[in-house]
């Protein structure tokens, strides 16, 4: 079962809550004077679109095609323009050092489910970036993993789409398995399919070190959608760190 496979169609429906304003709002007041953004895990390009109404250089990668299916047709259906790569986020090896930022947001980081493979992001992103070049990136805190979303079950209907969401949280490996269904209006009746998601809960101190190995500097750690400071019970952490 592939994560964001199916869910791609249903993604910005049963997503209709998230202030996507709000949040690229919070990411250009971190952005200051950027030209050429790389956005990985770009997803169905709802901060895309945003991102290519204030800048001029735009490129968005996922390693999910279905998910980049419906961003293109965001894009068109917007009249705005970006480029659309089917690309892992730890493969930018593509790209020459060309960016003023590598960005990714809403729990890309977390897909990655180790060290290793969060530091090849990181390598990757940092070969990317020009000098002085910034990567922003948030995560879904081991707070947040562990007591809010837990071991919990979630439910959400939308009428022509709901789900049922499952979790399973280990606290040893820090790894959340998310065991989704999904229902899906076909006609007068419904489609049922399942995906499996994985995320890791990683800590605040691990991602500041794999940062700092990968030759960042300047690293600053907030409470998602602020400039605060993070504390134990904060939900979502934002990253932003510096090219030398």
């Amino acid at each position: 079962m592939d994560s964001y496979n199916q869910f791609a169609d249903i993604y910005d429906t049963l997503m209709g809550d998230v202030d996507y304003d709000a949040w690229f709002s919070y990411i250009r007041s971190l952005m200051g004077v950027r030209k050429s953004i790389l956005e990985c895990a770009c997803g169905t390009g709802q901060m895309t679109l945003r991102l290519a109404k204030h800048y001029s250089d735009i490129v968005g990668c996922d390693i999910s095609t279905k998910m980049l299916d419906v961003a293109s047709r965001n894009l068109r259906n917007s009249g705005l323009r970006a480029t659309l790569m089917n690309i892992d986020m730890r493969a930018l090896d593509v790209f020459k050092e060309r960016f003023d930022a590598v960005v990714a947001v809403c729990d890309a980081v977390n897909y990655l489910t180790c060290k290793n493979d969060v530091k090849r992001f990181f390598k990757a992103a940092y070969k990317a970036l020009k000098s002085g070049g910034a990567i922003m990136f948030d995560v879904s805190s081991l707070y947040k993993l562990k007591e809010v979303i837990g071991n919990n079950t979630f439910a959400e209907d939308e009428g022509d789409c709901a789900y049922i969401w499952k979790n399973d949280w280990d606290d040893i490996k820090r790894l959340q398995t998310m065991d989704l269904t999904f229902f899906k209006r076909v006609g007068e009746q419904f489609e049922c399919f399942r995906e499996l998601h994985l995320q890791r809960g990683h800590s605040k101190t691990e991602l500041i070190d794999w940062l700092t190995e990968c030759g960042f500097c300047d690293i600053s750690v907030y409470e998602a959608f602020s400039k605060e400071t993070p504390n134990d019970c904060s939900e979502r952490l934002q990253f932003v760190a510096y090219k030398v």
